[in-house]
């Protein structure tokens, strides 16, 4: 059973009650069905996927682990053999920390694709706040995150 089957029979469970319940957007997001036609699975790797992070977080949150085992699938599915993972950060802080932090960005999806997908050579790296996404504060979560990459 997947996880998306789970978090249905989940929310269907709790549901239970004689008023209407609404999902949250956030498991909505995450159960929604693909036609076969187009399912994630059976799409064509891509060259890179991203996940984020919270500020000043090294933590994977659940949705971001969805997108890393629908991008292993991918990759498993087309005969990729090794990864790169690239852990980034935004410039609030010092230029050490953030580099830090990106590794440990990194360090984090290796330590989950090590966990739950194996047969994969995984390279690291970290860029810090080197290799900024978005330089408007508005926008620096973009800049927190892990590329992941077929190599």
């Amino acid at each position: 059973m997947n996880k998306v089957t789970i978090l249905i029979l989940l929310a269907l469970c709790v549901g239970c009650s004689k008023k209407a319940t609404k999902l949250p957007p956030a498991i909505v997001a995450e159960t929604q069905t693909f036609p076969e036609e187009v399912s994630p699975v059976q799409q064509p790797i891509t060259a890179s996927d991203v996940v984020y992070f919270a500020f000043d977080s090294d933590v994977l949150a659940a949705s971001e682990t969805l997108k890393i085992d629908m991008f292993l699938r991918r990759a498993q599915v087309s005969g990729a053999m090794s990864l790169r993972l690239v852990g980034g950060a935004c410039p609030i802080g010092a230029s050490d920390y953030n580099y830090d932090l990106g590794q440990r960005r990194a360090e984090a999806v290796q330590a989950y694709i090590l966990a739950n997908s194996g047969g994969f050579n995984l390279s690291l790296k970290s860029v810090g706040e080197g290799s900024l996404v978005s330089d408007d504060p508005s926008t620096f979560g973009l800049n927190r995150r892990c590329e992941i990459t077929v190599d």
